[in-house]
């Protein structure tokens, strides 16, 4: 029986989450204490340190991460993989939901703002990229390999942005606001959009896509920062939740993405983190072609704005619109470095004029028919990839 105050601090833990001491006890935990820690329930037993958490993945799933993260430590690549139930099971599977559980790793989260700190991760990546395979068609995540549609949806979103910025009161945006630095901003961003759109075209993403799939090429999906912890001088990957089968590339231009911004995206530093990534983990030719026009995709700006006119955020005005234009600088400077160095251009048309994008509803707020009319092929490539989704 659990003391009283010791007793509540669980109770209020597990309630907040939406669990009970029935799923605890299939780990054998004893003699606990519990709190919520960024998604999870951490419970300190007698015996073991674990993370408790709901996945959103189905049972399925689950078992095939959980394959993944054994070869992947079998293959040296430092992860926390799931804890086994007193059954020997990998997850709990009840009519709430299913859960797994991780051991707690020791460390603290890695400065990547240091850049032999980001060249290790760089490396940590790749090696875990050449260790997780899947069969052919498993993990599959259409929405997460269907970077066209996102980026038509980012540019019919500027319009519904540009309809709000322009129709509140009063004659002109107010210096310093949101509305203002957007409007300045609105062409020049759905042109950079667009062209990476046009070079996903030309490099025929779809087939990347389908040869990825054939492979059984696996991404990590949320290779941040929060999902790793530096132990014993060493970087140790903590989730897997958003495992998907598809193009190695996407992983590591979406790791790029995120933190090269700290280094001023330094020409010097981006090639060294590729080829940090290269010796260890080869980048095929049609993959390499793409990675240019995914570093260069303005998913910060966007994020921003996202956050803004969708309320997702809230924050002073000032802030918001400072925000605004660090990301939009920094994305000028990638832009900069990755024409300097790769000879990446980015131009959506030959004349370089920026056209209007204008995307109406037919199911969605953000998207339209006409979207997949004026790039052909990009928006619904999916539909290549069928016979993985049947």
């Amino acid at each position: 029986m659990l003391g009283g105050h010791q007793e509540t601090e669980i109770d209020t833990a597990l309630t907040e989450y939406g669990l009970d001491e029935d799923l605890l006890r299939e780990y054998d935990l004893h003699e606990w204490r519990a709190q919520v820690v960024a998604g999870a329930v951490r419970v300190q037993g007698a015996r073991q340190d674990l993370y408790v958490k709901r996945s959103a993945l189905g049972c399925s799933a689950l078992g095939r991460i959980d394959q993944v993260l054994m070869r992947l430590h079998q293959c040296g690549v430092p992860v926390a993989r799931l804890a086994r139930t007193k059954y020997g099971d990998a997850f709990v599977s009840r009519p709430d939901g299913v859960f797994y559980a991780t051991r707690a790793v020791a460390g603290h989260p890695p400065r990547l703002e240091r850049v032999e700190v980001l060249m290790a991760a760089t490396s940590l990546l790749a090696k875990w990229h050449a260790a997780a395979l899947a069969a052919p068609g498993e993990l599959l995540s259409v929405h997460r390999l269907d970077i066209p549609g996102q980026l038509m949806n980012d540019l019919a979103r500027l319009e519904v942005y540009r309809q709000i910025a322009l129709t509140k009161p009063g004659p002109d945006p107010e210096p310093g606001s949101v509305d203002e630095v957007f409007l300045q901003i609105r062409v020049g961003l759905a042109e950079e959009i667009r062209g990476v759109l046009v070079h996903l075209r030309n490099q025929d993403y779809p087939g990347v896509c389908r040869a990825a799939l054939q492979s059984g090429s696996l991404c990590h999906g949320s290779f941040v920062r929060q999902n790793m912890v530096y132990q014993d001088n060493r970087l140790v990957i903590l989730d897997h939740d958003h495992v998907y089968a598809g193009p190695q590339v996407l992983d590591v231009a979406a790791f790029l993405r995120r933190y090269m911004r700290f280094q001023d995206w330094d020409g010097d530093v981006l090639e060294g983190a590729l080829q940090a990534y290269q010796d260890i983990q080869t980048v095929n030719g049609a993959e390499r072609q793409m990675l240019p026009a995914l570093l260069a995709y303005p998913e910060a700006v966007m994020r921003v704005l996202r956050w803004h006119y969708e309320r997702i955020v809230t924050a002073p005005e000032d802030e918001v619109a400072d925000a605004l234009l660090r990301e939009w600088e920094w994305h000028q400077a990638a832009r900069q470095t990755l024409l300097s160095r790769m000879g990446y251009c980015g131009q959506a048309s030959q004349d370089g004029e920026a056209r209007e994008t204008m995307v109406y509803s037919g199911d969605s707020p953000f998207l339209g028919g006409e979207a997949e009319e004026e790039i052909p092929g990009l928006t619904r490539f999916w539909r290549s990839l069928r016979r993985y989704t049947d």
